[in-house]
């Protein structure tokens, strides 16, 4: 499982790259010809979704537009592991059918 560590300063912030910008053009260091005229804005935004049910989950599911995630990305990731429980939200149990002709589960 996931494992998450402390909360982290959003690197993405629009503060955040306007600070690493100036740092770019000030000393213009690779000799790249950066201007100080670069005008930042925000373009996205960091949202958690809170699906009730899982219909409402598959919905997001389905629009191509969304990249979901299913851990905080504004946290530290301590222990990489496949998968993530949110310990705020239910543990969701599921009854499985058993395929062994595909090997998936076997006793």
């Amino acid at each position: 499982m996931i494992k998450l560590g402390k909360k982290l300063e959003n690197p993405y912030s629009v503060e955040n790259m306007k600070k690493a910008w100036q740092n770019l053009t000030s000393s213009d260091a690779a000799g790249f010809g950066f201007n100080n005229s670069l005008k930042i804005i925000t373009t996205h935004y960091y949202v958690k979704f809170d699906p009730k049910t899982e219909s409402e989950l598959n919905i997001l599911k389905q629009d191509s537009s969304l990249i979901l995630y299913d851990y905080p990305m504004d946290v530290e990731l301590v222990d990489g592991g496949i998968f993530y429980h949110d310990p705020s939200l239910p543990i969701i149990n599921r009854a499985v059918i058993i395929r062994n002709n595909i090997g998936i589960f076997t006793s």
